[in-house]
């Protein structure tokens, strides 16, 4: 029961190291995790800057191509078509992202190149417009240039108007607005040239989008085939009379599934391996414990073994000198008495007695290892009690004798005749008498009282020794 209890704490006790391994493990794991989230971040950040950079970059082109329009017209150019069409031609335009370039005195497109794909537009009033005219009233009242849309261009596609509004003073000093300088820009093409499509080699989901000064209100400017989450990053681009905001995150997340999946088994792992190397550490170490606690038992078993077996020793041979001496003493005795035929046959009684007592006492010895295997039995037979205790008398005659001491039986038996173990009772009342001869001082008396006493039980005798 011991053992059981012992291996059910020790498997509880496993259990709880366990547990406590696997929660400092995933912690640790977690820790390492948000590190990686981290830098993960830092990298998305990093690449989402370069993309504003990029953005600022190709609006800063052009607005220094609608500066140098506008400083043409304030320098009292006349620009007629034909001469603003070979003005513009001499632009750099690289990859055509420039659709069109426009003048708007007041408002009005009047001039437009390139002019064939574009006539549609003349004549348009961009304080007017349906789609757009927000974006022209805006650059109007700041005076600052405003990339407006995407929406869907008069002259067909996809495309951003950049206005940038044209002032000129007066004789007082007093600026008046004069009109636009409009770029047309092809939207497609203006995504391209910012790189957005290394977004999606990288493995990473974005999205650009501004609002008309209500958060809320998203408009999509660019965005990647998958959605994003909620957790991704945002970089704002700040840009003339807008705030664009650049959110971005990887596809696979942050942190990938197969990442977390990893961090989760590996602290399994790191648990189990924990928990079994604290089970073989402690059931050696019980194990170890019960092997010496068997050890300390056997060593004591085998110690009490040993002072047994020097008591029964010592009694067997304490048991055996008695008959002995009287064996000697009375063949000293039968060797005086030779020519006394009647006292021969007495002592040679004697003798027999005292040597049939010695042989019950060998045979007792041999019936120890019975008794220790818990076999031994009661060999039940009739007997006369009397002459059982007068036929042991007769192996202390010599001993008291020698002592002076004076020896008397009170024998008060009923049943003379009664089923017992005649070894058994024999060597009892030697031990018992011989103890008594011994420990006597000389010239005192021993006393053997005999009496059968009632019994309780049926069909049985109890009978009462004391000396």
């Amino acid at each position: 029961m011991r053992k059981k209890s012992v291996s059910k704490r020790i498997r509880r006790n496993c259990y709880i190291v366990g547990m406590i391994s696997f929660v400092v493990a995933l912690i640790f794991g977690i820790i390492v995790n948000s590190y990686t989230e981290k830098e993960q971040k830092a990298n998305a950040s990093y690449t989402a800057k370069s993309t504003v950079r990029r953005i600022k970059s190709q609006l800063d082109q052009y607005a220094v191509i609608s500066d140098f329009l506008e400083n043409t017209i304030n320098e009292g150019y006349s620009l007629d078509q034909n001469e603003f069409s070979k003005l513009a031609e001499m632009i750099p335009n690289e990859n055509g992202v420039v659709k069109a370039f426009e003048i708007a005195p007041g408002g009005i497109v009047s001039t437009v190149y390139p002019e064939d794909e574009n006539e549609i537009v003349l004549g348009l009033d961009l304080l007017s417009l349906s789609v757009g005219h927000n974006d022209a009233a805006l650059a109007k009242n700041t005076n600052e240039y405003t990339l407006g849309g995407p929406y869907q261009l008069k002259q067909g596609g996809t495309g951003a108007l950049l206005f940038n509004p044209v002032y000129q003073k007066d004789a007082s000093g007093n600026e008046n607005f004069w009109g636009f300088v409009v770029l047309a820009i092809d939207w497609n093409r203006f995504i391209d040239q910012i790189g957005l499509d290394k977004l999606n080699d990288a493995s990473y989901n974005y999205e650009i989008w501004k609002s008309d000064g209500d958060i809320s209100n998203r408009f999509v400017l660019a965005q990647s085939e998958e959605p994003l989450s909620k957790r991704c990053l945002t970089v704002e681009c700040n840009i003339p009379n807008y705030m664009w905001y650049f959110e971005i995150e990887p596809k696979d997340g942050w942190i990938p599934a197969s990442q977390w999946f990893t961090t989760i088994f590996i602290s399994y792992l790191f648990s189990l391996m924990i928990s079994t190397s604290f089970y073989l550490y402690t059931s050696r170490k019980f194990q170890q414990q019960q092997y010496a606690i068997q050890l300390k038992e056997s060593a004591e078993q085998a110690r009490s073994a040993n002072k047994a077996k020097t008591r029964f020793l010592f009694n067997m041979s304490h048991d055996i000198r008695t008959p002995m001496n009287a064996i000697i003493g009375f063949s000293g005795l039968m060797e005086q008495n030779l020519d006394h035929k009647e006292k021969a046959k007495g002592y040679l009684k004697k003798i027999q007695a005292s040597s049939n007592l010695l042989l019950t006492i060998i045979n007792q010895i041999l019936e120890m290892a019975r008794i220790e295997s818990g076999t031994a039995t009661l060999n039940l037979e009739p007997c006369n009690l009397s002459e059982l205790f007068h036929s042991v008398n007769f192996v202390f005659e010599s001993d008291v004798k020698k002592k002076g001491l004076h020896f008397q039986v009170d024998s008060k038996v009923q049943h003379h005749y009664a089923f017992c173990d005649i070894t058994k009772l024999q060597q009892i009342y030697l031990n018992i008498v011989s103890n008594a001869i011994k420990y006597t001082p000389a010239d005192h008396a021993i006393t053997v009282s005999v009496i059968e006493v009632p019994s309780h039980k049926e069909k049985l005798c109890a009978v009462y020794f004391c000396v």
